[in-house]
């Protein structure tokens, strides 16, 4: 057999291998992509969160989620059938905000009103958003006895409950300031009372700051002893429109 003979002006062929530069380039596609394929908090709510407390960059191992922005909250909502009201005329719904998570607060002087914002309706006190009334999560739609009062995020800042919390590492926050259901996988800590349909609220376990709000999925000891699952069906988040909320 005779072998081919190249004309001296042409380079002799090479094995296929990748340059360090076209490796370079393929490193950082792969990179990109990853990246884009993340949750990857929005900028806004990262800013949100760091004016309650500066704290170090987010680690992104831990606490896995699913966005529910779609579900959550929706842009268009709109602040409806506003009015001011009587702390009298509002007592049950203090009662049932107070007693379970044994909150005490004076609003004696406040100006109070009431208002509809998406399937919720607020209590707002002084302007500001500090609780809000909504349905169970498996509870029939529009029967009043059937919801339950919950301070909003704001409302947690105002008058710090000492019940029906949470504690998730650091991992987890970006997750939850997209909007993301909470992980059993995340969470270290959590009030001894909470129960399987409980409205609970999540906190950063370092400086305790309230994250994020929702249905609790499994009771105390299952959340912190569980290494995977979901923990807790998020429905209000530090950065969502009702923590953005304008008077």
């Amino acid at each position: 057999m005779t072998s081919a003979v190249l004309p001296s002006n042409q380079p002799i062929p090479q094995p296929w291998r990748l340059t360090a530069d076209e490796a370079a380039k393929r490193g950082r596609l792969r990179v990109a992509l990853s990246l884009s394929l993340q949750l990857i908090p929005n900028k806004s709510h990262i800013s949100a969160y760091h004016s309650l407390i500066p704290f170090e960059p987010f680690n992104r191992r831990g606490l896995k989620g699913v966005a529910r922005r779609d579900e959550a909250v929706a842009k268009d909502w709109k602040l409806k059938q506003r009015k001011p009201v009587r702390q009298k005329k509002i007592r049950r719904l203090l009662e049932r905000l107070c007693e379970p998570i044994e909150l005490e607060f004076d609003l004696t002087g406040a100006f109070l009103e009431q208002a509809e914002f998406g399937p919720w309706s607020l209590l707002l006190v002084d302007r500001q958003p500090l609780a809000f009334e909504v349905v169970p999560e498996d509870g029939p739609e529009g029967v009043d006895t059937q919801r339950i009062a919950f301070p909003t995020l704001r409302g947690i800042l105002a008058w710090q409950p000492e019940r029906r919390w949470c504690d998730v590492d650091h991992g987890a926050i970006p997750f939850l300031l997209n909007g993301a259901d909470c992980m059993a996988a995340g969470i270290h800590a959590a009030c001894e009372s909470i129960e399987v349909g409980d409205l609970i609220w999540i906190r950063d376990q370092e400086h305790g700051k309230p994250l994020a709000m929702g249905w609790a999925r499994m009771s105390a000891e299952e959340m912190v002893a569980a290494s995977g699952g979901k923990a807790v069906g998020t429905i209000h988040w530090i950065g969502d429109e009702l923590w953005e909320l304008e008077m």
